[in-house]
């Protein structure tokens, strides 16, 4: 009896202790229940922030296919303005082949003009001998006058000398005429010459009006090639900012993507998390954002915590404060 005394003793203990261990267990789960509500609701949050997340890079993706849109419309205009400035010099080639033509032609031109000249130059000279020659005629005539009027009492004495006088002015009188007619002919050439001048000279103004209406053609194809090469250089000012705007993008992408998820288990006043994450867009390059973030609380039966979360990805950074707030 006195056994089971004790052993009824020990059990009444044993039954107190493990009484006292349920009421400890009762309020373990308690808190336990209380932290798993904390993070249910921390799960919420992290999954609101995952959908912020994927719509932004879902705005970013819109992004980059209108900008991949602009730099083939603009690979296309450069494409045209290349094809311009090929146009504008097979039209330069064309001018420099006209100029040199024109020039054969002058050139041409002025060898004519000089043997024109040269014929002119002979022409006088022999209008100037058949003057010469005239002069001596008359010469002649006036002696043989003069003879004629002395040797009037012997004319009948001399009529072999007056024949033969005779047949020497016949001569001269078909010399003259030969003459005459030179000197008609010369006339002729010379007038033929000045219309020839006059039509080169003609000509001459053509080609110089020709020669100003391509060195305008010139000028206003340099101007052209000038606009076309000003346009060239905007549009690759404006392709390197595309490249640039994108790569900002992707390196803000990777800084978002490597920003730590913050959260606190049930004993914890205090957490440190980090991140690491790399962004491929698919198509331009790859970026790698690094990321690290705290969440505190003053004890852990708060019902509120604050984090503060940064990441970094090149030029790109980002700053993340977040507060929760809980209770039952």
């Amino acid at each position: 009896i006195a056994t089971n005394t004790a052993d009824i003793a020990t059990n009444t203990a044993d039954i107190a202790t493990n009484t006292a261990d349920i009421a400890t267990n009762t309020a373990d789960i308690a808190t336990n229940t209380a932290d798993i509500a904390t993070n249910t609701a921390g799960i919420a949050t992290n999954t609101a922030d995952i959908a912020t997340n994927t719509a932004g890079i879902a705005t970013n993706t819109e992004s980059i296919a209108t900008n991949t849109a602009d730099i083939a419309a603009n690979t296309a205009g450069l494409a045209t303005t290349n094809a311009a400035v090929a146009t504008n010099t097979a039209g330069i080639a064309a001018n420099t082949a006209g100029v040199a033509t024109n020039a054969a032609e002058i050139a041409s031109t002025n060898a004519v003009l000089a043997t024109n000249t040269a014929d002119i130059a002979a022409n006088t000279a022999g209008v100037a001998t058949n003057a010469a020659d005239i002069a001596s005629t008359n010469a002649v005539v006036a002696t043989n006058t003069a003879d004629i009027a002395t040797n009037t009492a012997g004319v009948a004495t001399n009529a072999a000398d007056i024949a033969t006088a005779n047949e020497v002015l016949s001569t001269h009188a078909t010399s003259i005429a030969a003459n005459t007619s030179g000197l008609a002919a010369t006339e002729a050439a010379v007038a033929t010459h000045a219309i020839g001048i006059a039509t080169n000279t003609a000509d001459i103004a053509t080609n110089r009006a020709s020669i100003a209406t391509n060195t305008n053609s010139i000028l206003a194809n340099t101007t052209a090639i000038d606009l076309n090469r000003a346009n060239t250089q905007i549009n690759a000012a404006a392709i390197s900012a595309n490249s640039a705007g994108l790569q900002d993008v992707r390196e803000g992408s990777a800084a978002l993507a490597s920003i730590p998820d913050l959260y606190l288990g049930a004993d914890e006043t205090w957490s440190v998390a980090g991140g690491f994450a790399l962004y491929d867009d698919g198509f331009g390059g790859s970026e790698v954002g690094f990321g690290g973030g705290i969440q505190l609380r003053s004890k852990t039966s708060d019902r509120w915590s604050m984090g503060l979360s940064g990441a970094l990805s090149g030029d790109a950074a980002v700053v993340r404060v977040q507060a929760r707030f809980g209770g039952k």
